[in-house]
């Protein structure tokens, strides 16, 4: 487990990113999408997922092989090849932290993931 001073360097190195909601017809439901249901990072990830989806089904639209439809898609596939890259780098000290984390808000999903990783771990020790 993390001692106190990775913690509090871990929490002064994340930003925080402001959604004005005032915007919207219903800033409420909006907040509560964002904070209980889908971040902002999932939603778009989400759309990110979908965009590739697309783009791979239209690869001989000829508006998009034009050199600055090439471009702008190669860059967009360059920030989805960072982030998966980033994702995949975790230490595991942030799976640890986001365990202890269930662990103190929800003893019982706590429970059942630790049962499904012990016997996920079991399982790697029977594979050739």
């Amino acid at each position: 487990m993390p001692d106190e001073n990775q913690l509090a360097q871990t929490q002064t190195q994340q930003q925080t990113i402001t959604v004005n909601l005032q915007n919207s017809s219903d800033p409420q439901l909006e907040l509560e999408i964002f904070n209980q249901l889908h971040s902002a990072g999932r939603q778009l990830g989400r759309m990110s997922d979908v965009l590739d989806i697309l783009l791979q089904a239209m690869a001989d639209n000829p508006a998009l092989n034009t050199p600055d439809a090439s471009a702008a898609i190669e860059d967009f596939r360059a920030i989805r090849r960072d982030i998966a890259q980033l994702k995949r780098s975790r230490s595991p000290a942030h799976y640890i932290a986001q365990l202890e984390s269930l662990r103190q808000s929800d003893a019982v999903a706590f429970q059942a993931v630790i049962t499904a990783l012990r016997q996920w771990l079991q399982g790697l020790g029977t594979r050739d």
